[in-house]
């Protein structure tokens, strides 16, 4: 409840001081109304916003500050807030504070840096799935039936792909510099 009153306090400050709509402009001047970089300065702002905080304070505080960015270069709402709360729920996991790590860490009596490292490695491709929401609506279920299938089978065999890279293992084996770099291509495509 604490941390659920402050994020509405700090949401609060943002909206009544105007920041939200300044920083939307400054982002998009910086960004110069390129999607993907766009994108990519609204994850890490995002991250940034919630380094140490849970998954809902994260979000409410993003909301009025990165959602209004992510609408204005024409990204539907939700397809916006899906973005948003996926970021938040990584920011978790995100080396430096990584609440999540800490926790497990203290659970296990392992090292908080190794196991944020590890944790951080294993969800890496998930830092791309709130890119897919945007470039392929089909997965928020946004179109018709064959579009939905076609974009959960692409997303699947591409995060499949992506952890192959990460791991450097595919189907129980290890995998070379060239296969790595074929999964990777394969992935991202």
């Amino acid at each position: 409840m604490v941390t659920i009153g402050t994020a509405s306090i700090v949401v609060s400050l943002t909206m009544l001081t105007g920041i939200s709509g300044r920083f939307a402009q400054n982002m998009l001047n910086v960004s110069g109304e390129y999607m993907l970089l766009s994108l990519f300065l609204m994850m890490v702002v995002s991250i940034l916003l919630g380094l140490g905080l849970p998954t809902l304070p994260a979000y409410l505080i993003q909301v009025p500050i990165v959602v209004s960015v992510l609408v204005q270069l024409g990204i539907e709402p939700l397809v916006a807030h899906f973005f948003i709360l996926f970021i938040a729920v990584m920011s978790n996991i995100t080396p430096l504070i990584a609440i999540v790590s800490f926790a497990a860490a203290g659970l296990a009596g392992a090292d908080f840096n190794r196991t944020s490292l590890i944790a951080w490695k294993l969800a890496s491709t998930a830092f791309i799935i709130p890119f897919m929401f945007v470039y392929s609506n089909e997965l928020l279920m946004i179109g018709t039936v064959p579009e939905i299938i076609l974009a959960f089978t692409t997303g699947v065999l591409g995060c499949f792909a992506l952890a192959g890279v990460v791991e450097g293992f595919l189907f129980n084996e290890k995998i070379g510099k060239l296969s790595r770099l074929l999964c990777l291509s394969s992935g991202l495509a």
